[in-house]
């Protein structure tokens, strides 16, 4: 199989929400969009295609790294009922600009707001959760080593 069959094999096994399967365009997108993940173009993806659940999208991922077209470093992360796929390493660097540089901004898209809002990056509850983050990430990196 070619690996746009695979890529497109693991995403209509694993991410159908009831009767709902991804196209094949859309199983290719999401193909792109991991592969730029995996290569640290970018730091992450939410997982928003279909109503699959974060359990899905780690069978997804972990057959695509058990077929090799992805690397067995990419996390699949559940926040709140969010499914995300990310790259420990970029996302710790990203993260680690946070401190560094100040020059990284932060928008919060929380629920509760009536619209999206820009954040201070410097407040003491962020801080925080940034540098629980890190830690978490960093334990990542040390597993894999």
């Amino acid at each position: 199989m070619s690996a746009q069959e695979l890529f497109v094999a693991a995403a209509r096994e694993c991410l159908s929400a009831g009767r709902k399967s991804l196209s094949v365009p859309q199983s290719l997108d999401l193909a792109a969009q991991v592969s730029a993940v995996d290569l640290g173009l970018k730091p992450a993806l939410l997982y928003d295609s279909n109503g699959a659940g974060a359990d899905q999208v780690q069978r997804y991922l972990s057959s695509l790294q058990s077929s090799q077209l992805v690397s067995k470093s990419l996390l699949t992360l559940d926040l709140n009922g969010n499914a995300l796929i990310v790259n420990p390493v970029t996302v710790r660097t990203n993260v680690e600009q946070l401190f560094h540089d100040g020059g990284v901004s932060v928008i919060d898209v929380r629920h509760s707001l009536e619209k999206p809002a820009v954040a201070d990056p410097l407040t003491e509850e962020l801080k925080s959760m940034t540098h629980d983050l890190l830690l978490l990430l960093r334990g990542f990196e040390l597993k894999e080593a």
